[in-house]
């Protein structure tokens, strides 16, 4: 059960626009010989950008360890 009144007193103002980013299904697994799984080869500078500019957090809407769907 969520507790709003702790969430209201440790909210902080900030201004700023949200983006809600959900990557699901990128379990990607390397191929033979070392190379790099489909998400570690991507070049996503904006995504890095936004990684190191932002802030980043995790959200498990339905429970650890349940699939949605």
């Amino acid at each position: 059960m969520a507790n709003f009144d702790l969430m209201r007193q440790l909210a902080e103002p900030q201004g700023g626009k949200i983006v809600l980013l959900v990557m699901d299904g990128l379990g990607g697994i390397p191929f033979a010989g070392g190379a790099l799984t489909e998400l570690e080869a991507a070049q996503t500078p904006n995504l890095d950008r936004l990684a190191t500019e932002g802030t980043l957090g995790l959200s498990h809407p339905l429970g650890r360890g349940i699939t949605p769907g």
